[in-house]
This record gives C-alpha cells, sequence and structure tokens, in this order.
C-alpha cells in the first residue's frame, strides 16, 4: 500500500483519562449500509455487558484501475459514518473511539483484522449482509474464516418473521505474532 492508502482518520477515546486502562475492547466493524444498526446496538450491549471499550472501525475501499485510482465514498462520508456510529455507542454509556482506514476493493477484512490486531481486540462484532455475486463471499463470513479472535455477527432483520438469531463461533486461528 501506498503512503496514500496507509492515511487514516483517528477519533479519540470519549474520556482523557482513559488512556493508562488496559481494558477490554470490542472492535465494531461498520460499513455504508442501513443495515448496521443491528451491529452497532449488539456491539454496545456486549461491551456495556462486559466492561469493555469499544473501537468503531470503517473500511472505506479504493478502487484501482489501470494508472488511476477512486474511492468509493468520499473521507467526509466515511467520517461521518463513525462520528454518527461514536455517538449512539457513547449515548449507550460506553467509552468509544473510532478509525477510519483505507484499503483496496475486496481486502476490507483483512482491513478489519489488522485493526483488531492493532488494539488488541478481544472480540469483533459485524453486521450480516447480503452481498453480490455468485461466488463473491460477505465480510462476516470471510471473518469467521480468518479471525483469531470470536466474531459475534448481528443478523439482519427478517422480512418474514421479523425474529433474528444470533451466532458466535469459536475463533480457530492463532493471534499473529508482532
Amino acid at each position: 500500500m501506498s503512503s496514500d492508502e496507509a492515511r487514516s482518520m483517528q477519533f479519540p477515546d470519549s474520556t482523557p483519562e482513559s488512556a493508562g486502562h488496559a481494558w477490554p475492547t470490542v472492535l465494531l466493524a461498520v460499513g455504508r449500509s442501513d443495515e448496521q444498526n443491528p451491529a452497532v446496538k449488539l456491539g454496545t450491549a456486549v461491551a456495556r455487558d462486559r466492561g469493555a471499550r469499544v473501537r468503531v472501525v470503517h473500511a472505506t475501499e479504493r478502487q484501482v484501475y489501470g494508472r488511476g485510482s477512486f474511492d468509493l465514498e468520499s473521507p467526509e462520508e466515511a467520517r461521518q459514518l463513525v462520528e454518527s456510529v461514536l455517538c449512539e455507542v457513547r449515548r449507550e454509556g460506553v467509552e468509544a473511539s473510532g478509525h477510519v482506514v483505507r484499503t483496496l476493493v475486496g481486502h476490507v477484512p483483512e482491513a478489519i483484522l489488522s485493526e483488531a490486531a492493532d488494539v488488541g481486540a478481544d472480540e469483533i462484532v459485524v453486521g450480516a449482509k447480503r452481498h453480490g455475486g455468485l461466488f463473491r463471499r460477505g465480510t462476516a463470513e470471510r471473518l469467521l474464516r480468518r479471525s483469531w479472535v470470536p466474531v459475534l455477527v448481528a443478523p439482519r432483520q427478517s422480512e418474514r418473521s421479523g425474529r433474528a438469531v444470533l451466532k458466535e463461533e469459536p475463533s480457530r486461528r492463532l493471534r499473529p505474532s508482532a
């Protein structure tokens, strides 16, 4: 990745005294879709129940085409999304910080796992979303296969029943060495 792609936006912790604490961390991965709300609610509830802090991460994708490239969303859109989620989490009384990372199209799970390693996340919460393409796996499924920490997938609401089922799969991966 070039230095241009390695740039990211940081959103500080909600309380200044939090820097010295080694609290458990729930990494809440959010996307552009409006289906993220169940993930935000689940991540906030899990953090509150476990006395953890939340780290919100949003991976904004960049498409490379020939000699050029373009972002699939503006930095302002990405920043507003993270700030909106941070407000929602903090409104529930949970300490939270946020981060926007840039990655190439198709590399969102790797960006999320990199952030999880950087912050020492104890769990990852992500929303379930239908993915496009016949052979393309969704971000949640790819995280479940590759993560060394537990991944909680917040389900979509079923249009027919209105019910949701929560799945948690244990990690089968080893934490990468530093």
